[in-house]
């Protein structure tokens, strides 16, 4: 990356941020080069890691393109420090403590929001159920349940509940051994097994219990159960990889400002679209990006994802026609 004023990384991607935050339309790739004193390929590379950190910039051809950056959404970026860690969990631990007082629980799911969006850990071995606004009727019914399975993970005991699961349509009235929580894409989870059932690992969606009642039966530890690191803590099909190769027209150029996965390379073709080859992981992911680009990408390999995305095309035509 050519660097003429002597920026380091760090100061070259705060200033390209500045920049784009002070102009509410599309600001020339030439503007920025000229600002920030690097070359067009060294903006694409800011612009790219700056979307990977999560902030949305957009991009547009032409005479009056760019980029842009959207503000609705812009958050500021943190760096988490031993100390902030320390004086989280200091202040996590009075506010537990101070029980006689009438907005102790405000004060703790303040906290916790908080270090859930720092990515800092309270010291309970739990969390928020959601950081984002949840209907008052599922927040009630999700605490009430996870009361009975936070006991159950602490003490090693069975918990009767009521779960309604979304392949059945009678609720599954059973016992359960509960092993810890799990948070995937803001939504909670426990993890654990149906006790006539060891073989099978369950996840189950705390908004989808009815009831959960702990019992003075102990259960013992499945040597069986995966750690936290283990990268299913779902169904397999959500990590499951692909390997890609997808057709995308032209107009698509955006595509080329990302990186999607393992692997990646891109062929331009004669006719202006350009094949995408690239390993993805994730059934559900894959077929949420190849939704996402509509009728301007066809998928080439495998011929198991085209087969699904017929199917979810005919479900599509269906609700609509």
């Amino acid at each position: 990356m050519e660097n003429t004023r002597g920026y380091t990384k760090f100061q070259l991607i705060l200033r390209l941020l500045s920049h784009l935050y002070m102009h509410g339309s599309y600001v020339k790739s030439s503007q920025i080069s000229e600002t920030l004193g690097i070359n067009s390929r060294g903006v694409r590379r800011l612009v790219v890691q700056l979307r990977e950190l999560g902030y949305q910039i957009e991009s547009l051809k032409g005479k009056d393109g760019g980029y842009r950056l959207l503000k609705k959404n812009l958050f500021l970026p943190v760096q988490i420090l031993p100390q902030h860690q320390e004086a989280f969990d200091s202040l996590y631990r009075y506010t537990a403590g101070q029980t006689s007082h009438p907005q102790q629980k405000e004060w703790l799911s303040l906290l916790e929001v908080l270090g859930a969006q720092s990515q800092l850990q309270p010291s309970q071995p739990y969390t928020i159920f959601s950081s984002i606004e949840m209907a008052p009727e599922v927040r009630e019914r999700i605490e009430q349940s996870f009361g009975a399975l936070k006991k159950g993970i602490e003490e090693s005991c069975r918990v009767h509940i009521v779960y309604q699961s979304l392949t059945q349509k009678q609720p599954i009235d059973t016992i359960f051994d509960p092993y810890q929580f799990q948070i995937y894409n803001n939504t909670y989870y426990v993890r654990g097994y149906y006790h006539q059932d060891q073989s099978a690992l369950r996840t189950l969606r705390l908004s989808r219990f009815v009831s959960a009642e702990v019992t003075p039966l102990k259960f013992a530890y499945n040597p069986d159960f995966p750690s936290m690191s283990s990268k299913l803590p779902f169904s397999p099909s959500f990590f499951v990889e692909y390997d890609l190769e997808l057709k995308i027209d032209g107009s698509r150029s955006d595509i080329r400002d990302y990186i999607y996965g393992q692997n990646q390379s891109i062929e331009d073709l004669p006719d202006g679209s350009f094949i995408l080859r690239v390993k993805m992981s994730g059934l559900f992911v894959v077929l949420n990006f190849i939704l996402s680009l509509g009728a301007s990408c066809e998928v080439r390999k495998p011929l198991e994802i085209r087969e699904r995305l017929k199917q979810e095309v005919q479900k599509l035509s269906q609700m609509y026609y």
